[in-house]
């Protein structure tokens, strides 16, 4: 029983313990001069005498390296300036891709000016009347081995102001087919043709250009009927395009998609005519460059 007593005495100081250490800070805070109380109690708001102005805080000694360094008033006024990485250039231009295809040495505004004279050889397989398995029209299957010689001049050279800014050639072409399939041995013919080349870049190897003209050609196809050429005499229709890409400044490799239509213009009926077109492969060298 005596044990059962002392337990709950304990218990009820222990409960008593919060209580009273609540009592005791109440009383220190209310006896204390601290401004938040004074004006909680006179109900007037008082302004905190502690404030965290930089002018409070001590002044921090220089590092020793910047003591006897004093900033002209010249050197303040004028704003640093940061080179951002948008300043370096986006392309490195001393990769071989960019040597290969933009070397300074080709500045292909300065490679057709006018007067300028060349001569280019292309060959190739003109098929007819297929072109990559379309078939055109009743025609008679001819294959012709092309050989074909240009010469060019430049009448225009590069004129930034004008809304066409490349040059424009003159091209005569000879040219030399045998038929390696069909009737006939051989074409001979000679046309001219009117080249625009997209030659008003800066930085260029590879320029592009587009053509189109016509002329007239001789066959002993119509020896050999049935035949599309039903005639000796027939006229030439060309549309084509390519490019050059220049080994050095006198010499390009070549590239040409071309399209050739022979008839004899309703002179011998039935005109049955010719269209073909392949792609072609050659190269053109420019007089007079060194």
């Amino acid at each position: 029983m005596m044990r059962a007593r002392s337990t709950g005495l304990f218990v009820f100081l222990i409960g008593l313990l919060p209580a009273a250490l609540a009592q005791a800070q109440e009383n220190t805070l209310v006896d204390s001069d601290h401004p938040l109380l004074i004006s909680a109690q006179s109900g007037e708001r008082s302004r905190l005498p502690v404030t965290f102005d930089a002018d409070d805080l001590p002044a921090a000694e220089p590092h020793p390296l910047l003591q006897n360094f004093e900033p002209s008033p010249q050197d303040a006024a004028v704003p640093a300036q940061v080179q951002m990485p948008e300043d370096s250039p986006a392309v490195d231009t001393s990769s071989p891709c960019m040597t290969v295809l933009t070397d300074p040495t080709y500045r292909m505004a300065n490679q057709f000016p006018a007067g300028q004279w060349a001569m280019q050889y292309l060959t190739g397989v003109l098929i007819t009347p297929y072109h990559f398995g379309i078939p055109i029209g009743q025609q008679v299957h001819m294959n012709f081995l092309m050989e074909n010689v240009r010469f060019s001049r430049v009448i225009r050279g590069n004129d930034p102001s004008r809304f066409l800014r490349g040059s424009s050639e003159f091209v005569v072409e000879l040219h030399c087919m045998p038929i390696i399939y069909g009737p006939g041995t051989t074409v001979i013919g000679g046309a001219v043709y009117g080249r625009y080349n997209f030659s008003f870049t800066s930085r260029e190897r590879l320029v592009f250009y587009l053509q189109a003209g016509g002329g007239c050609m001789y066959s002993d196809a119509y020896l050999y009927p049935p035949t599309s050429l039903v005639s000796a005499f027939n006229f030439i229709i060309h549309i084509g395009g390519g490019c050059h890409y220049f080994i050095n400044r006198s010499l390009s490799l070549d590239l040409e998609s071309t399209y050739y239509h022979y008839s004899n213009g309703g002179i011998v009926m039935p005109n049955v005519s010719i269209n073909g077109a392949n792609e072609f492969i050659g190269f053109t060298y420019y007089f007079g460059r060194k």
